[in-house]
């Protein structure tokens, strides 16, 4: 029943996407019109799929870039459809291991987790993400290191899981720079399994070994005629603010719940932060000589501190930009992943306490607790869905109005609500005019 109810989210979004996505390409989407060019025109190479755009080398985003336009002529509204699908596909996978983790540990009645992870994955609060086709690769990356985590830690999975989580992880990698962390936390989780006698056995050293060589491979492939963007802020910015840097930290993490109100975002996710750092040593504690409870735990220890890391990485690149960048709409898909792992996190902990103690007061009080941290939770993320629902309306007014100066060549700067260079708009339409592409197939 309550896989049932917590699709419910997901159909909403769905919905959402259909009544208000508007298909003209929205920011960095212009980035990609001379690709698709090159593709159509028979002119691409390796080089145009391998460039850099920002920080990253988006590889998945850009193939299924190139699918789009030969399948849908580049229709943008079927992209962020496929964000949704890959959100759902994530969602799955969460549901899978928060099933895996308490069948291990012998703990039922988690439901309200299962549905606290689809308000979340599918909130309302990543209005950005859902109206921007590319930030398919947002998705991606977390679809693929949180499968990467999950296979990894695979009990009966063998060699071929194995295999896989390497695969979903270079995948990452290849989605957005954050996927490295998929590949550095896999090391991270091979190092910590318990080995019952203490000793490196031949099969993790091996794990271990390739792994290693995964990693470092796929980092100097990456960075080979890597360059910083030019226009982003200097590294160094957090060096000369470590204030301002440790609040941009904090909203990040609360963006999610709470990005139209700064101060609380900011006590939020200072809360959060402090939380998880007593639940992970609470972790590592318990997972000592425990496979059992390495098994339960790292893949949301993994999780959380992939979304953490980034949230650190993006402050490091960003602050230049000022901390209240920190709550700009499309880092609230890092945040959602963050608290989903961190309440399963806090929750299971809870659980196991009051299983520990299942006769005494004390168990019974730590068991209705627990279910008032997920409530709370789940309450919050309904909170901010339904603040953030009038932007969805406003997005598509603003797309329509743009859409109409490039058809009918009416007011310039309505271009500049979907890009901040008109005359680069203009330029990139003749593009989208001569092949047909996004709206002009309509």
């Amino acid at each position: 029943m309550i896989y049932t109810i917590s699709i419910i989210p997901f159909i909403a979004l769905f919905i959402m996407i259909y009544t208000y996505g508007v298909n003209i390409p929205f920011f960095d989407d212009w980035a990609f019109v001379d690709m698709i060019d090159r593709y159509l025109s028979g002119n691409l190479t390796f080089l145009d799929i391998w460039a850099q755009h920002n920080e990253h080398r988006p590889v998945t985003m850009k193939l299924l870039t190139l699918v789009s336009a030969s399948l849908t002529n580049w229709n943008l509204v079927y992209g962020m459809m496929f964000s949704g699908f890959v959100a759902f596909l994530t969602f799955v996978v969460i549901a899978f291991q928060i099933s895996r983790t308490f069948r291990i540990l012998k703990i039922g009645g988690y439901g309200l987790l299962i549905l606290f992870s689809a308000l979340s994955l599918a909130g309302l609060s990543q209005y950005e993400n859902w109206m921007w086709g590319i930030a398919v690769h947002w998705f991606l990356a977390n679809f693929l290191a949180v499968s990467s985590f999950v296979l990894l830690l695979n009990p009966s999975g063998g060699f071929p899981c194995f295999a896989l989580a390497a695969v979903c992880a270079v995948l990452s990698f290849m989605s957005m720079g954050q996927g490295f962390l998929a590949l550095l936390l896999g090391l991270i989780t091979l190092f910590l399994q318990p080995e019952p006698d203490g000793i490196l056995s031949p099969g993790k050293w091996i794990k271990v070994s390739v792994w290693v060589a995964i990693t470092a491979l796929f980092a100097l492939i990456y960075h080979t005629g890597y360059t910083k963007p030019e226009h982003h802020p200097s590294l160094g910015s957090f060096l000369s603010q470590p204030m301002d840097f440790l609040i941009y930290v904090c909203a990040y993490t609360a963006s999610s719940l709470l990005r139209d109100f700064e101060l609380l975002a900011i006590a939020l996710g200072t809360i959060s932060l402090v939380m998880f750092l007593i639940v992970l040593v609470i972790c590592l504690c318990k997972m000592r000589g425990n496979i059992l409870y390495y098994r339960s735990f790292m893949p949301w220890i993994s999780i959380s501190m992939y979304a953490m890391g980034t949230d650190f990485v993006t402050a490091i690149s960003r602050l230049g930009f000022g901390w209240e960048h920190a709550l700009t709409g499309r880092y609230t898909t890092m945040s959602a992943l963050f608290y989903v792992a961190l309440v399963v996190i806090v929750w299971g902990l809870m659980k196991d306490f009051e299983s520990e103690r299942r006769a005494s007061r004390n168990g019974r009080s730590v068991e209705f607790a627990a279910n008032v941290v997920v409530s709370v939770m789940m309450a919050l993320s309904i909170f901010s869905s339904i603040r953030m629902f009038h932007h969805f309306p406003d997005f598509r007014e603003k797309r329509l109005a743009a859409m109409e100066t490039l058809v009918n060549s009416a007011d310039r700067n309505k271009l500049l609500l979907i890009f901040p260079d008109a005359e680069y708009v203009i330029q990139k339409n003749e593009i989208l005019k001569r092949h047909s592409l996004a709206f002009y197939n309509q």
